[in-house]
Formats: structure tokens, C-alpha cells, sequence
């Protein structure tokens, strides 16, 4: 009796000094981003959003076992854009968010401009989301993880912004992560209306590209010493974005805030 005692205090021992020497996982999700904020003014009362990443990303993703997990109310691309909570495809397929009221909004706050008129020039160009994600690279100890982000449609400076945490640590400003240039849209058209995946009439870019920025080739760097500078300035994905006036789901406007 007393040597299974013995034993079983030796194990335990053991069990504990291993799992102490054991690496914590560097890619926890971050607190929610302060500076993201709704003032109560919405580009529409709701909708979706969705970035579908290129052949070339998921390579990339896949030759450096690369993993994206995703922070509500964000989530995986589902599988039946009509139904949200139903089954979702690869996280490294690209990510898909609600849109709207309870959900996003436009910031007042951030600019320290001279006048209100020129604050809310440059506020409409910008646009708060709660939620994000979070790049784990080999089994989660490594990566970078963003909760809160924002979306600049000023022409040249168009993009999502965030401020990442890098294996655990947070960066000291924003990054651009991914470049968007809205004048594209009005180009190739997709900002006419059309009807979204519920068959209600909609609008909001469609396809429209989104690039690599040398930020995140750097943070990525950082993070876990891979070169994805190649994919610098090239296409990383498609967005696509249906705003409408039909309220979102109250689950998903709770989700958000």
C-alpha cells in the first residue's frame, strides 16, 4: 500500500514538472481593441461580409502549417452563405462576419480633426468591427491574433487595420493587414445593387481584391521566422459585402458587443 502511494506521488510529480516545462500556447485570443467602438451610426441595419483568401494564401498556409481560428462574431466561410450558424468550410479558406447595426459602426472618436465637419468627412471613411482572429503557426505556440478591427476605405490608405499581438505581445501601433482600395469597386461595377444570399436586395463590393501588406509579412516574420515576402502587394483574397436593411439575427448583434 504504501509503495503504490509512493508511486503514485512520484508520478504525479513527474507529471507536473513535465507539464511546466511544456511551452504555453503564445496565440490566446487578445482582450476586445478599447479604440473599437460604435457611436450608433451604421452603414446599413445589417448584412454580411466575407474574405475569401487565393490558391496562393492557403498554399502558403498549408506549407508552413499555418492555422486560422477566428474570434467572435467572426467566423470560418460557412459553407451556405444563408445560413450562418450552420456548417463552415477550412478556417484557412478566409473568414465572414455580420455587418450592421449592433455590429460595426462609424467612428467619430479616433480623429483629433480641427472640425467637426472635417472629423465627420474623415470618419465616414471609416468603419469599427468587434471580433478578429488569431494566425497560430506550429500547433498554436507561435502566431499573431488581432480582437478588434477596422476597415478604411480612404483612397491610398484603404485597408483593415488592427493592432496585433505577436506570440503574446502587443504591437506598439496599428498595422494595415490587408490593403482594399474602394475606387476599384466603382470600376468594375460591384457596387451596384443586388441581392444577397437570403434573396433580399443589397449593396456593397463584390470580389473586390484585397493585398498583402509589408506589415504583415514582417509581423509574420516576427512571429515565427517565415518569408512570405513574396506575397507582398499581391492578392491575398476577394471581399465581398452585402449591406441591406434587414436587422441581424439578435444572437449574432449580442455576439458583437
Amino acid at each position: 500500500m504504501r509503495l503504490t502511494t509512493r508511486l503514485a506521488t512520484v508520478a504525479m510529480a513527474a507529471a507536473a514538472v513535465l507539464t511546466s516545462a511544456l511551452p504555453a500556447a503564445a496565440v490566446e485570443d487578445p482582450p476586445p481593441d478599447p479604440t473599437i467602438q460604435s457611436t450608433g451610426l451604421y452603414v446599413a441595419g445589417g448584412g454580411y461580409a466575407f474574405v475569401e483568401f487565393t490558391p496562393e494564401v492557403k498554399k502558403a498556409l498549408k506549407d508552413n502549417k499555418a492555422k486560422f481560428r477566428y474570434i467572435a462574431p467572426w467566423t470560418a466561410l460557412p459553407k451556405d452563405l444563408s445560413k450562418p450558424d450552420g456548417a463552415l468550410r477550412d478556417p484557412n479558406d478566409g473568414f465572414y462576419m455580420p455587418v450592421g447595426a449592433g455590429l460595426d459602426g462609424l467612428d467619430l472618436k479616433v480623429f483629433d480633426m480641427p472640425t467637426m465637419a472635417s472629423r465627420l468627412l474623415q470618419s465616414a471613411t471609416k468603419i469599427d468591427y468587434p471580433g478578429g482572429f488569431a494566425l497560430e503557426i506550429d500547433g498554436g505556440k507561435k502566431g499573431i491574433a488581432a480582437n478588434g478591427a477596422w476597415l478604411g476605405l480612404r483612397p491610398g490608405t484603404g485597408g483593415f487595420y488592427i493592432t496585433p499581438y505577436v506570440n503574446g505581445v502587443k504591437a506598439k501601433e496599428n498595422t494595415r493587414f490587408l490593403t482594399l482600395e474602394i475606387i476599384e469597386a466603382f470600376f468594375n461595377g460591384s457596387l451596384l445593387p443586388k441581392k444577397d444570399a437570403y434573396g433580399k436586395w443589397s449593396w456593397g463590393p463584390t470580389a473586390l481584391p484585397v493585398r498583402l501588406t509589408a506589415e504583415t509579412a514582417a509581423a509574420v516574420k516576427t512571429a515565427a521566422g517565415i518569408n512570405v515576402d513574396p506575397l507582398i502587394g499581391k492578392t491575398a483574397g476577394h471581399i465581398t459585402v452585402r449591406w441591406n436593411e434587414q436587422k441581424n439575427f439578435p444572437e449574432r448583434a449580442a455576439a458583437g458587443q
